[in-house]
């Protein structure tokens, strides 16, 4: 039985094919979702969160994604939230520990294009937590920023 939590996320997903892959096209997935439901999502926000991670997509749904906002934002780099923003830190480790295993490798475009920009490929999606909110499972939101 579905829960209103999975009813709700639902919506959001791109199309699949029976083995549960993406055949939509992102670009397409982003104008339909932004016509239908979320018309302030800046497009590269549902591609690169909504589209990629569609499967993760109840981690913050509790939010209401209808509420939220984006600007874009430039940093210093000595000013960039690190590893300490991330719900789970270690995500940063695993990257950077076998980085140069990740780049050699014939699938990971993420750490190509990393190594050779020396950066993400967008802007990293970052939540102002001045509320310190806390989950309905009762896990306490980063303060300031989580992603």
């Amino acid at each position: 039985m579905m829960n209103l939590l999975d009813k709700y996320i639902e919506k959001f997903f791109p199309k699949r094919n029976k083995g549960d892959w993406p055949i939509e096209d992102p670009k397409n997935y982003a104008k339909r979702i932004k016509i239908e439901y979320l018309p302030h999502f800046p497009e590269s926000v549902l591609v690169d969160w909504f589209y990629r991670h569609w499967n993760n997509l109840d981690s913050y749904a509790w939010l209401g994604y209808e509420t939220l906002r984006f600007e874009l934002q430039e940093w210093e780099l000595g000013k960039t939230p690190g590893r300490e923003i991330f719900a789970d830190e270690t995500i940063c480790d695993g990257f950077s520990g076998n980085f140069e295993e990740r780049v050699s490798g014939p699938h990971d475009w993420l750490a190509k294009y990393m190594n050779v920009h020396g950066t993400w490929n967008k802007p990293i999606i970052l939540f102002d937590n001045k509320s310190n909110l806390i989950s309905p499972w009762k896990v306490k939101l980063k303060n300031r920023f989580i992603s």
